[in-house]
């Protein structure tokens, strides 16, 4: 089994991920520690509530969530971009994989990609 903050770092290295939401200190001072080793800085590393997302920084093309949300964040779609897509794993156990991509100011579509177990999201806990 694969931990999704390992996931995570693989996702924020492969991709060149340019912000970096943590919600627990814990995992937040090892995924520090591994992009020093690796000498990979993303432009914004932040610990925080990810269901807030970052508002300062929006609007998103992407934004990617590794953890599982019992439904999808309305915060998380406000920051997308138009043609801005949202990845992000819904539901208790398991969670159903989910594409949104924002198509207007108000329109969203929807894809799902089969079940899947994520951690779950903390979001609005702190």
């Amino acid at each position: 089994m694969i931990c999704s903050h390992t996931i995570r770092k693989y996702i924020q290295i492969v991709l060149n991920v340019k912000y970096t939401l943590h919600f627990l200190i814990e995992i937040d001072v090892k995924t520090n520690l591994l992009f020093r080793k690796l000498n990979y800085r993303p432009r914004k590393y932040v610990f925080g509530d990810g269901y807030k997302g970052l508002p300062e920084e929006a609007p998103f093309d992407s934004i990617i969530v590794t953890c599982g949300a019992p439904e999808i964040p309305q915060t998380l779609l406000g920051q997308l971009k138009i043609g801005g897509r949202l990845v992000i794993p819904v539901g208790s156990d398991p969670q159903i994989m989910t594409l949104i991509i924002r198509e207007s100011a108000t329109d969203f579509s929807k894809e799902t990609f089969g079940e899947f177990r994520f951690v779950p999201f903390l979001g609005g806990k702190n």
